[in-house]
């Protein structure tokens, strides 16, 4: 595989990790829908104001963490006005929000009427209107199926891909065979969110065209064939990932670790637990952290690894002991709820941007509500980097939804 820059490692983290972190768990993926309390809740003040000014933010990658809670929280239908901005803004990456944000709404009949405007619009980048139109229940109207058709018909097969898909879903024969060719010939776009989706869909013969274009897609498009494989529990994927375990470049194998942290079978922790007993390096600290999560370690050990120099590790440490202690309160112990919440508190105040975002998602997501204090200090601190104050909104709207 190909050796990755920090910045591609960077995104790879956020992909992978902020799945597990923020999905609902589906037996044995973390599956694309989010499972998030406070969807419909609402956003009161003082959030509202906060994701409000960010919403309107040049930065599209801040434009969009702002609109996606917004249109996720939002009590009106559809995500309200933010809803609208959402889904006509012209930035791509704005246009994916608002899909996630609308799904995670669930069945709403306004929520759904938005996702289908998204995928009614030939014009729009076909990795965002075809994602839409996979994600709708039911047939399509006639303004979205011409929208899908536009898309895939006679463009390039990487182009054509999220059209075909959400086309052969619905009975295509042809679209199918596009399907087929693009994933076997490795062209696709380097979309893992997008690989994710297509990943759950029952298409025949989706396995071998994935087999074969493992051997013929992109170095940077591997990863996520081989996660798409990993979900459907072809064999393949582990062969793959095994040697991307013992590869000379750490960001390699790291990313491998992630992968396999993202399903949860007895295969996948085997090669783990191996990884994390055979070397010392921190992609096998990490492999024992997801280890110690599914297996119910001490929470000794996330408080260990909070300590070590590697940001990697320490933002592993959150994560992980966040899922230890979920696991743990699902059997019945809340023996480690206070532990996590001073690892949650540390977390919440470092220095490492990255890490404070990560233990935000992390507050809302186990609803440690003794930590709401810190998380309305950093909410309202107008000096604090923009992605974490949105994520102190968001984690401050779950605690609320939580009470």
């Amino acid at each position: 595989m190909k050796h990755l820059t920090t910045l591609q490692w960077c995104a790879r983290w956020v992909v992978v990790v902020g799945v597990v972190a923020c999905a609902g768990r589906k037996s044995p993926l973390s599956g694309y829908v989010w499972s998030d309390p406070s969807a419909r809740t609402g956003v009161e003040e003082p959030a509202h104001a906060v994701l409000k000014t960010y919403a309107a933010a040049i930065d599209g990658s801040v434009r969009a963490a702002a609109l996606e809670v917004l249109v996720r929280a939002g009590a009106e239908p559809g995500g309200g006005p933010y809803g609208i901005a959402a889904i006509w803004d012209p930035e791509p990456w704005v246009q994916r929000a608002a899909v996630r944000g609308l799904v995670a709404r669930g069945a709403e009949p306004a929520s759904l009427e938005r996702l289908a405007v998204l995928a009614a619009r030939p014009q729009i980048d076909p990795y965002v209107r075809c994602r839409a139109a996979l994600l709708l229940p039911g047939e399509f109207s006639e303004s979205v199926g011409q929208s899908v058709d536009e898309g895939w018909v006679g463009a390039p097969l990487w182009q054509a891909l999220p059209c075909a898909t959400a086309a052969a879903v619905h009975g295509s024969e042809p679209a199918l065979a596009v399907v087929r060719e693009a994933l076997s010939s490795g062209a696709v776009a380097l979309d893992p969110e997008f690989m994710r989706i297509l990943s759950q869909q029952s298409l025949e013969g989706m396995d071998t065209s994935l087999r074969e274009g493992l051997a013929s897609a992109d170095e940077l498009a591997r990863p996520a064939y081989v996660s798409a494989l990993l979900v459907r529990g072809q064999a393949a994927a582990l062969d793959e990932l095994r040697t991307s375990l013992v590869d000379p470049d750490p960001l390699v194998r790291m990313e491998a670790v992630l992968s396999l942290s993202a399903v949860d079978t007895p295969a996948t922790s085997t090669m783990l637990n191996r990884t994390a007993t055979e070397r010392q390096t921190p992609e096998a600290s990490v492999a024992s952290l997801v280890v110690a999560a599914r297996n119910g370690a001490n929470f000794r050990v996330f408080e260990e690894a909070w300590l070590n120099d590697n940001r990697d590790v320490r933002r592993a440490a959150i994560v992980f002991g966040a899922e230890h202690v979920l696991r743990q309160e699902a059997r019945g112990s809340r023996s480690a709820r206070k532990r996590l919440e001073g690892l949650l508190a540390e977390a919440l105040v470092d220095a490492d941007p990255t890490t404070s975002t990560e233990a935000l998602r992390q507050v809302g997501r186990v609803a440690m509500h003794n930590l709401e204090p810190v998380v309305s200090a950093l909410l309202n601190d107008t000096e604090a980097d923009a992605h974490v104050r949105i994520a102190a909104a968001a984690a401050w709207i779950r605690l609320e939804s939580a009470q």
